[in-house]
């Protein structure tokens, strides 16, 4: 995202609650009770304007109220009780483009629409927002094994037809006419392709393609997936610097992810449009970085005016307007986000609250460092998170009208009771 203008933190929690004793087990690492933790200060969820993002089911911050940066533990490490730590100030990045602006040679998909793995477009059409169409075969770059003698056959080969175009196929069979299309790999060449199921099969030229797999450091989600490549006028998958009419561009040079917001390239940082992907091709300071900053060495952290965030303290809680989620920095991990990880935080928490103030909380970030909130079934049980605040419900507590039982210490559901109203009776 570019930066913009920044929110003032909200308001500060007092320092002095006591985290429950014996707190939750979740698919990531629970602290220990009796630590005390001093809340620091923090944007008000859901007090930025996003020109142009839509807030999903469960995403929605209330307005006015403060989230406070919570606390965290290094999965597997325990706190000291007694021992006291303070959370970083979280601010929220400024304002967002609205997707939809992508500019390049051919055609490009419009950003914030997400395609399956091997999926397809037709050369020089614009898909609609929003569109969704069904996934095809998708091979990820560098999985495809080239043959390991001179004489092997290859896996297959292209024909041309009677105007010059081109087409793969595989034990005599053309490819690429399933789903959305196929991504390819061709050893003689060592280069990647894409096959168009909408135009039967050809390949496709002069072409930015949205695609969810593998994209290494420059990816989208933080596991490592999802990823904008472009196919030049041979149809060959661009890697490295290109420059054409519109801008320049970076492409990763093993994954051929299109780089967005700030990349660090032979040690310089780049900055490159949030949506687009578009920069000038020549370095900025680190002082402007703001934002997500992907590294050389693989790593993605949060700046704030130039400065690495989530690296004092116990960490920090950010707010991502362009994900339109908040982000937990683990200082244990030098500010990285934290994943598959259960938070306890002294912030609001709702009418959930565990303490007589309406503070105290435990919160969970998924596997990419989102907070959760709603249903969330593992493989240890089954959850609920408040959908404004992300606090763990425990005990009884009543969703949609029904009520249902949780446990008071790890938050895993119980059972429910449906309260017939005719009646009055209750139905376990």
């Amino acid at each position: 995202e570019e930066p913009g203008t920044t929110e003032e933190p909200g308001t500060t929690e007092e320092p002095g609650t006591t985290e429950e004793p014996g707190t939750t087990e979740g698919p990531g690492t629970t602290e220990e009770p009796g630590t005390t933790e001093e809340p620091g200060t923090t944007e008000e969820p859901g007090t930025t304007e996003e020109p142009g993002t839509t807030e999903g089911p469960g995403t929605t911050e209330e307005p006015g109220t403060t989230e406070e940066p919570g606390t965290t533990e290094e999965p597997g490490t325990t706190e000291e009780p007694g021992t006291t730590e303070e959370p970083g100030v979280t601010e929220e990045p400024g304002t967002t483009e609205e997707p939809g602006t992508t500019e390049g040679p051919g055609t490009t998909e419009e950003p914030g629409t997400t395609e399956e793995p091997g999926t397809t477009e037709e050369p020089g059409t614009t898909e609609e927002p929003g569109a969704t169409e069904e996934p095809g075969v998708t091979e990820e770059p560098g999985t495809t094994e080239e043959p390991s003698e001179p004489g092997d056959p290859l896996p297959g080969e292209w024909e041309e037809d009677e105007d010059g175009n081109e087409y793969w196929y595989e034990d005599g069979e053309i490819q690429g006419t399933e789903g959305r299309g196929k991504e390819i790999y061709d050893p003689v060449t060592d280069a990647w392709y894409w096959l168009d199921a909408v135009d039967g099969g050809r390949k496709a030229v002069n072409k930015d393609v949205y695609l969810e797999s593998a994209g290494g450091s420059l990816s989208e989600n933080v596991n490592g997936t999802g990823k904008w490549v472009r196919y030049d006028e041979n149809g060959q998958m661009v890697k490295g610097w290109d420059t054409t009419e519109a801008g320049t561009w970076y492409f990763d040079q093993i994954y051929g992810t299109m780089a967005k917001g700030y990349v660090e390239i032979e040690g310089a940082l780049y900055y490159f449009d949030r949506i687009t992907g578009i920069g000038t091709g020549e370095p900025c300071q680190w002082e402007e970085a703001y934002g997500w900053v992907n590294t050389e060495k693989g790593d993605r952290f949060w700046y704030e005016d130039g400065v690495h965030q989530g690296t004092e303290g116990r960490g920090k809680e950010i707010y991502d307007p362009i994900s339109d989620a908040w982000y937990w920095l683990d200082a244990v991990d030098n500010g990285k986000i934290a994943v598959n990880k259960d938070v306890y935080q002294d912030s609001f928490a709702g009418d959930w609250a565990e303490n007589e103030d309406g503070t105290g909380k435990w919160v969970r970030y998924d596997e990419n460092g989102r907070m959760v909130k709603g249903w969330h079934t593992t493989e240890k049980g089954t959850y609920y998170f408040d959908e404004i605040f992300g606090t763990m419900a425990k005990g009884t507590v009543t969703i949609e009208g029904k009520e249902y039982r949780f446990d008071a210490i790890t938050g895993t559901l119980v059972g429910k009771r449906e309260r017939q109203a005719e009646t009055g009776r209750t139905q376990n």
